[in-house]
């Protein structure tokens, strides 16, 4: 009758079916979540995937100002880390951007007509950070009227 009394008291525990049950379901649970929270912590450490528009140069623009707009999207099931530098006309200095893209995510971008954006290396990161330009390597993307609101994808191999 005691040892009844006990396990009415404190339950089986370890020895119980529902023990051996919800262990898995916990493991399984933990490991779901754990994944979510890793998504949803990309896109919070990066804010929403708006549209980015650069700030341009206060200063007067002889040349063509129209802005086109764009998307840029991650085609790959892997998420990456970009960094984009990106030079505008009539502006001295570039405009660093750092961006999380997400599998198949899609950004929007606006900027001016005869923008360059780089997709930088380590290097062209090192170079920039130096003062000095990459003006003379070949741009990711040159910004002109016809990729007005197309999608373009990010991985260069596609």
């Amino acid at each position: 009758m005691i040892m009844c009394l006990c396990i009415l008291l404190y339950g089986p525990g370890k020895f119980s079916l529902d023990y051996f049950i919800n262990r898995k379901l916990v493991k399984r649970l933990a490991n779901i979540s754990a994944v979510v929270l890793l998504l949803l912590s990309f896109n919070y450490a990066t804010g929403q995937a708006k549209a980015y528009a650069m700030p341009y140069q206060i200063e007067a623009i002889t040349e063509d100002t129209a802005t086109v707009h764009f998307y840029l999207k991650n085609n790959s099931i892997l998420p990456k880390k970009v960094t984009f530098l990106i030079y505008q006309p009539q502006q001295e200095g570039n405009n660093t951007l750092v961006k999380w893209f997400l599998p198949f995510q899609k950004v929007k971008f606006e900027l001016p007509v005869k923008s360059k954006i780089y997709m930088a290396s380590d290097s062209q990161v090192d170079t920039v950070m130096q003062g000095k330009r990459i003006d003379s390597d070949k741009p990711f993307l040159s910004i002109d009227k016809k990729i007005n609101s197309t999608t373009l994808k990010l991985n260069n191999r596609e």
